[in-house]
């Protein structure tokens, strides 16, 4: 969960170590992520991943997979996400 300087929740956000050793190894699988309708376009989501991402790369993480939903792929495709063909979007990170 995600909250502004007033404490106010702004979104939330799921994630699953990805097990496919033979394809994703080291991969962390973002679920969901959310930004509440109000705080949308505001920088939320963005300070959101940089923070996740942040995270994964200091655990040893070497790349992030989403499956982009309700007509995100441009915020995706901003932050360096590229399609792999059908099985998700993919960011490098280490």
């Amino acid at each position: 969960m995600a909250t502004n300087s007033r404490g106010s929740v702004v979104g939330y956000m799921v994630i699953d170590r990805l097990l496919d050793v033979d394809i994703y190894s080291g991969c962390l699988g973002l679920e969901i992520f959310e930004v509440l309708p109000r705080y949308k376009n505001k920088g939320f989501g963005t300070q959101m991943f940089k923070w996740l991402q942040d995270k994964a790369v200091h655990h040893g993480f070497s790349s992030i997979k989403i499956h982009p939903a309700n007509h995100s792929e441009g915020f995706w495709e901003k932050l360096g996400f590229s399609d792999q063909l059908g099985h998700g979007w993919l960011l490098p990170i280490a």
